[in-house]
């Protein structure tokens, strides 16, 4: 485990729809870091040097909800 507010890079796979059937996989570098939440330990994007990202990045909100999901698999939020 990193320590405590230190970003770590990861590489998130996102299944983005580009029409009424296609899809095409993306895979985007994010960073996240492990922080303190009510009820324990989670997972947090970090946002890099572009205060206005999730304006002009499409795939930030998949890569959160992703993120939330992995966070609740592992039983990190209830």
């Amino acid at each position: 485990m990193p320590k405590l507010f230190r970003p770590v890079r990861v590489e998130f796979d996102s299944l983005v729809p580009n029409g009424p059937n296609d899809e095409y996989w993306v895979t985007t570098i994010r960073y996240v870091r492990r922080v303190r939440h009510a009820d324990g330990w989670r997972w947090q994007l970090v946002r890099t040097h572009h205060k206005g990202l999730d304006r002009w990045d499409p795939y930030l909100e998949l890569d959160r909800e992703g993120l939330n999901d992995i966070n609740h698999v592992y039983g990190l939020i209830k």
